[in-house]
C-alpha cells in the first residue's frame, strides 16, 4: 500500500505538469488569468472542505484506516462510473472522427467542420448564461477546441 500511495504522489507531479502545460497552450492570453485564477480560487477552497469531511468519516468511523481507504476507492469508483455512464458527459466529449462520406481524403475537412459547430453551440451557451462556473469551463472547451481546429487546418 506504502509503494502504491508513494508512486501515485510521485507520478501525480508528472500529471500536473502536463495538464498546465495544456492549459496554458490552449487557453487564449486574454483569458489565461481568469481560468487559472477560477481553478486556483476552487482548488483553494476545496482543500478545507476535504479536511472537513476527512475528520468527519474518520470520527465516524473510529479512524479504522482501513474502511476510510475502502470507502474513498468504492467513492471514485461509483463517480469514475457515473462519469463514463453519463449519456450528457460523452456527447459534450464526443467527436466522432469517421468521414460523412466513408473517403479519407474529407476526414479533415469532417473534423474542423465538427469543431466549428460546437464551438458555435457552445458560444450560445456562453452568451446566454450568467454563471461563472459555466462560462470559464465553456472558455476553455472553446479554448481547445479552437487549438484543436488550427491545428487540423495547418495539417492540410
Amino acid at each position: 500500500v506504502l509503494l502504491i500511495l508513494f508512486t501515485s504522489g510521485f507520478l501525480a507531479g508528472f500529471v500536473q505538469v502536463h495538464i498546465q502545460t495544456i492549459l496554458q497552450i490552449t487557453t487564449e492570453s486574454n483569458m489565461r488569468g481568469r481560468i487559472f485564477g477560477f481553478i486556483g480560487t476552487i482548488s483553494g477552497a476545496l482543500i478545507p472542505i476535504g479536511m472537513g469531511v476527512a475528520g468527519f468519516v474518520a470520527d465516524l468511523t473510529n479512524k479504522n484506516i482501513p474502511v476510510i481507504y475502502i470507502g474513498s476507492g468504492i467513492f471514485i469508483l461509483l463517480i469514475s462510473l457515473y462519469i463514463v455512464g453519463s449519456k450528457d458527459i460523452r456527447d459534450f466529449l464526443a467527436i466522432d472522427y469517421s468521414p460523412r462520406d466513408g473517403s479519407k481524403n474529407n476526414k479533415t475537412n469532417d473534423i474542423v467542420e465538427k469543431v466549428s459547430t460546437k464551438n458555435q453551440n457552445l458560444g450560445q451557451i456562453y452568451n446566454s448564461n450568467n454563471n461563472i462556473v459555466t462560462r470559464s469551463v465553456i472558455s476553455l472547451n472553446l479554448a481547445v477546441m479552437e487549438k484543436i481546429k488550427n491545428k487540423l487546418k495547418q495539417k492540410k
